[in-house]
Formats: C-alpha cells, structure tokens, sequence
C-alpha cells in the first residue's frame, strides 16, 4: 500500500517539476547567480529574492541548476529519500536509491554524454538484474523504459559524443571499452548478447552490418527511447 501511495505521489512530482519549470522558464529574473561560483573577491551577492526562490525550492524538493546557459529547476532525489524512504518496501527503496545515483552522476550535456560508456554499461546491467530479480516491480513500466533508453545510447551514442569518431569513422575507444566491459561482466545479459555481434562489425568497420543490426534490435523493440 505504501508502495502504491509512493507511485501516486512521483506521477504528481513530475507534474509539479513539468509545470514549475514552464514557469520559470518564462520568468525574467536572472537565477544564474544560484548556480554559478563567482571567484573571490568580488563573489555576487545573492539578493533576497534570490534567496527566498532557492530556499522555497529546496524546501519542496528542487534545486536551481543550468544546462546550456539556460537554469532551470531540477527534482531532489535526497527529498524523497528523507521523506519516503523509510515508509516504502525494500525493493522499490534499492531501486530509488539506483535513480537517486544516477540522478546525481548526470547523463548527458549540450549534444554529449557527461558520463563514460563504461557507465552507461553498467547502468543498463544494473536494471537487467533488478527486473529478473522482481518481475512484479511496481515501476517495472520505468525501469525497463530507463534499460532500453541507456542501451539505446550505448549502441548509438548522442551528437558530441558519437560511437564512431569524427576524424576517421572508426569505432571511438570508450565504447569499444564498454562494449569489452559489458561482455566481460555480463556475458550472458541480454544487452551483452545484442552488443557482442554489433561491436565485431564496428571493429571489423563493417559499418553497414552494424546499422542493420540495430534497426533490426529497433524493429523488435529491444533498444529505443
């Protein structure tokens, strides 16, 4: 029951975090004196205001943060482990406290991964374990969503930080980690079964059985956003 009263609660933290955002987005007040660290001696006062916005926020479980110039209010995953973890069954704990790591080690900025491949691997083989071990998982819906996103990247990369190297096409050497990476601790998971052809045709610079395959993976929905 407490896990069901916890799903309700996170449809609607979502919804505050959607709404409160579009607000902020529309406001002309500059928060970025929230986020930036202004070198001594002449650090940047933080005006009242300010002060009251940010403390407003955390109280409520978020954050001022900026992506691309731009800030923007971002969830507290520290918010809900002061608030509910101590309410909810174990297994729904483990996994929030997985998003909460993840949450706070980034993903991704301006076009490009924040983190390496290698986590990315690690990631997707995390939340394999975790929905063989509970297949009734009341989040199974996001869990296996967040899966197929992270391995989706790993296979494709994002725009600044693509799998095959701006210079010379060739497979770029932090995926070529995290796909050894990912056959080496996995090796009978899923993701490294679908990687392990993939990555021979990349190194092989076989680049058309590479997107062949993946359009096949896509077409059967095992990877995708």
């Amino acid at each position: 029951m407490a896990d069901s009263g916890y799903v309700i609660f996170e449809k609607f933290y979502r919804r505050v975090d959607n709404t409160i955002n579009e607000i902020h987005f529309q406001d002309s007040t500059d928060y970025k004196p929230l986020v930036l660290v202004y070198d001594e001696p002449n650090p940047l006062a933080l005006t009242q205001k300010l002060k009251d916005y940010n403390n407003k926020m955390i109280a409520n479980g978020f954050e001022v943060d900026m992506t691309e110039g731009a800030t923007y209010l971002k969830q507290d995953r520290d918010f809900i482990a002061k608030h509910f973890y101590s309410f909810i069954s174990p297994v729904l704990k483990e996994y929030l406290v997985q998003v909460n790591k993840d949450h706070k080690e980034g993903f991704s900025e301006d076009g490009g991964l924040t983190i390496s491949p290698v986590q990315l691997a690690d990631r997707v083989i995390w939340r394999e374990n975790f929905l063989r071990k509970h297949p009734d998982f009341i989040f199974r819906k996001s869990a296996e969503s967040e899966r197929k996103s992270y391995l989706a990247t790993l296979f494709e990369g994002m725009d600044n930080t693509p799998v095959l190297s701006f210079e010379d096409g060739k497979l770029d050497p932090s995926y070529a980690e995290a796909y050894q990476y990912l056959q080496k601790k996995a090796p009978q998971s899923p993701a490294s079964k679908l990687i392990k052809p993939y990555f021979a045709a990349l190194q092989k610079q076989d680049t058309s059985k590479a997107n062949s395959l993946l359009t096949l993976y896509k077409l059967d929905g095992l990877v995708g956003y």
